[in-house]
């Protein structure tokens, strides 16, 4: 049964950190969740970001998921949630009040940018080069992790991995007052 593969692999991951298990468990199940995905939003791009941020939250709660149950469906939670709680951003940015349209306040914005850039610029350079070079590609040159492992000669799965753990390291070298 293809579920108690999964579990396996899900187990393998959280008991010993084998990434490769994630990576293969992400590659069999993430198509099935895109399914899902483009049902609650049509939008490709959306769509595909919410099986990522899926993933993510798995990773980040994998304690508190129960082996005993099945993983599809948990991991199918987790979307909807995800799903919910994007949907509640965006409503929240189209109803999020006036905007500011003064020069005064656009000055602001590009010295928040600038300092933004320069901030993100100097934690990148201070990332180890596994990580690094995945985020550059990603974050500056705008590449999907399918492409920056096709270039790298990693797996897929190893890549979305280092792309997290990139970021997280990033949060940790970024200013309190900058979030990602």
């Amino acid at each position: 049964m293809r579920d108690a593969r999964w579990i396996e692999l899900f187990e393998r991951y959280r008991s010993q950190n084998d990434v490769e298990a994630l990576a293969r468990l992400f590659d069999e199940v993430a198509p099935s969740l895109l399914k899902v995905a483009r049902h609650i939003d049509s939008r490709r791009g959306e769509a595909e970001d919410l099986v990522q941020t899926t993933f993510l939250v798995a990773i980040e709660r994998s304690v508190t998921y129960d082996a005993t149950r099945p993983l599809v469906p948990w991991l199918m939670g987790i979307l909807i949630n995800q799903s919910r709680i994007a949907r509640r951003r965006r409503k929240e940015l189209v109803d999020g009040g006036e905007h500011e349209t003064s020069s005064e306040s656009t000055q602001h914005s590009d010295m928040e940018s600038s300092e933004l850039a320069k901030a993100v610029t100097k934690a990148l350079s201070e990332l180890p080069d596994t990580y690094r070079e995945v985020l550059i590609a990603h974050l500056q040159e705008g590449k999907k992790p399918r492409d920056i492992a096709r270039e790298l000669g990693r797996p897929q799965g190893t890549v979305r991995a280092q792309l997290h753990r990139g970021l997280r390291l990033m949060r940790d070298l970024l200013p309190a007052s900058f979030a990602l």
